[in-house]
C-alpha cells in the first residue's frame, strides 16, 4: 500500500513538474490589433503598441515626416489556451507535453500586416492603409 502511494505521488510531482512549457507558450502575449493601431491618434501612441515595427519613413523637404510604412505583429497568446493545457497537462500526467509544445510552436508563429500611416506636420494621424 505505501508503495502504491509513493507511485503516485511520484508521477504527479512528475506531471507539475513536467507541465508548464505548452502553457507558457500558449500563454506569452505579444503583438497588437489592428482596433488598437487605428484607434492611435499620434505617432508616438502608436508606436507605444507592442509589435510595430517602421519600415521606412518619407519625409519632405524640410524633414517632416509625411508617412511610415510599418510592420504590425497580430497578437498571439491566450489565457483559456493556457488553462487549457495546464488541465491536459494534470489528467495526462505530463504527457500532453508531448503533443502540446509542437502544436504551440505552430500556432504562436509570428504574423505581420503591413500599414501605410500619414502624418500632418505635428505628427498626427491622418490617414491608415493596410497594405497587401
Amino acid at each position: 500500500m505505501k508503495k502504491c502511494i509513493m507511485s503516485i505521488v511520484v508521477m504527479l510531482t512528475l506531471a507539475l513538474v513536467a507541465s508548464g512549457c505548452s502553457v507558457a507558450m500558449s500563454a506569452k502575449k505579444r503583438g497588437t490589433s489592428m482596433t488598437k493601431v487605428r484607434e492611435s491618434r499620434t505617432r508616438a501612441s502608436l508606436l507605444a503598441n507592442d509589435g510595430v515595427e517602421i519600415i521606412t519613413a518619407k519625409k519632405d523637404e524640410k524633414g517632416t515626416l509625411i508617412y511610415e510604412d510599418l510592420m504590425v505583429e497580430k497578437p498571439t497568446g491566450s489565457s483559456a489556451r493556457a488553462v487549457g493545457h495546464g488541465i491536459l497537462d494534470v489528467f495526462t500526467l505530463g504527457i500532453w507535453e508531448v503533443v502540446g509544445t509542437p502544436v504551440e510552436g505552430h500556432m504562436t508563429k509570428k504574423e505581420s500586416a503591413p500599414i501605410r500611416v500619414y502624418y500632418d506636420e505635428n505628427e498626427n494621424i491622418t490617414k491608415i492603409e493596410l497594405l497587401q
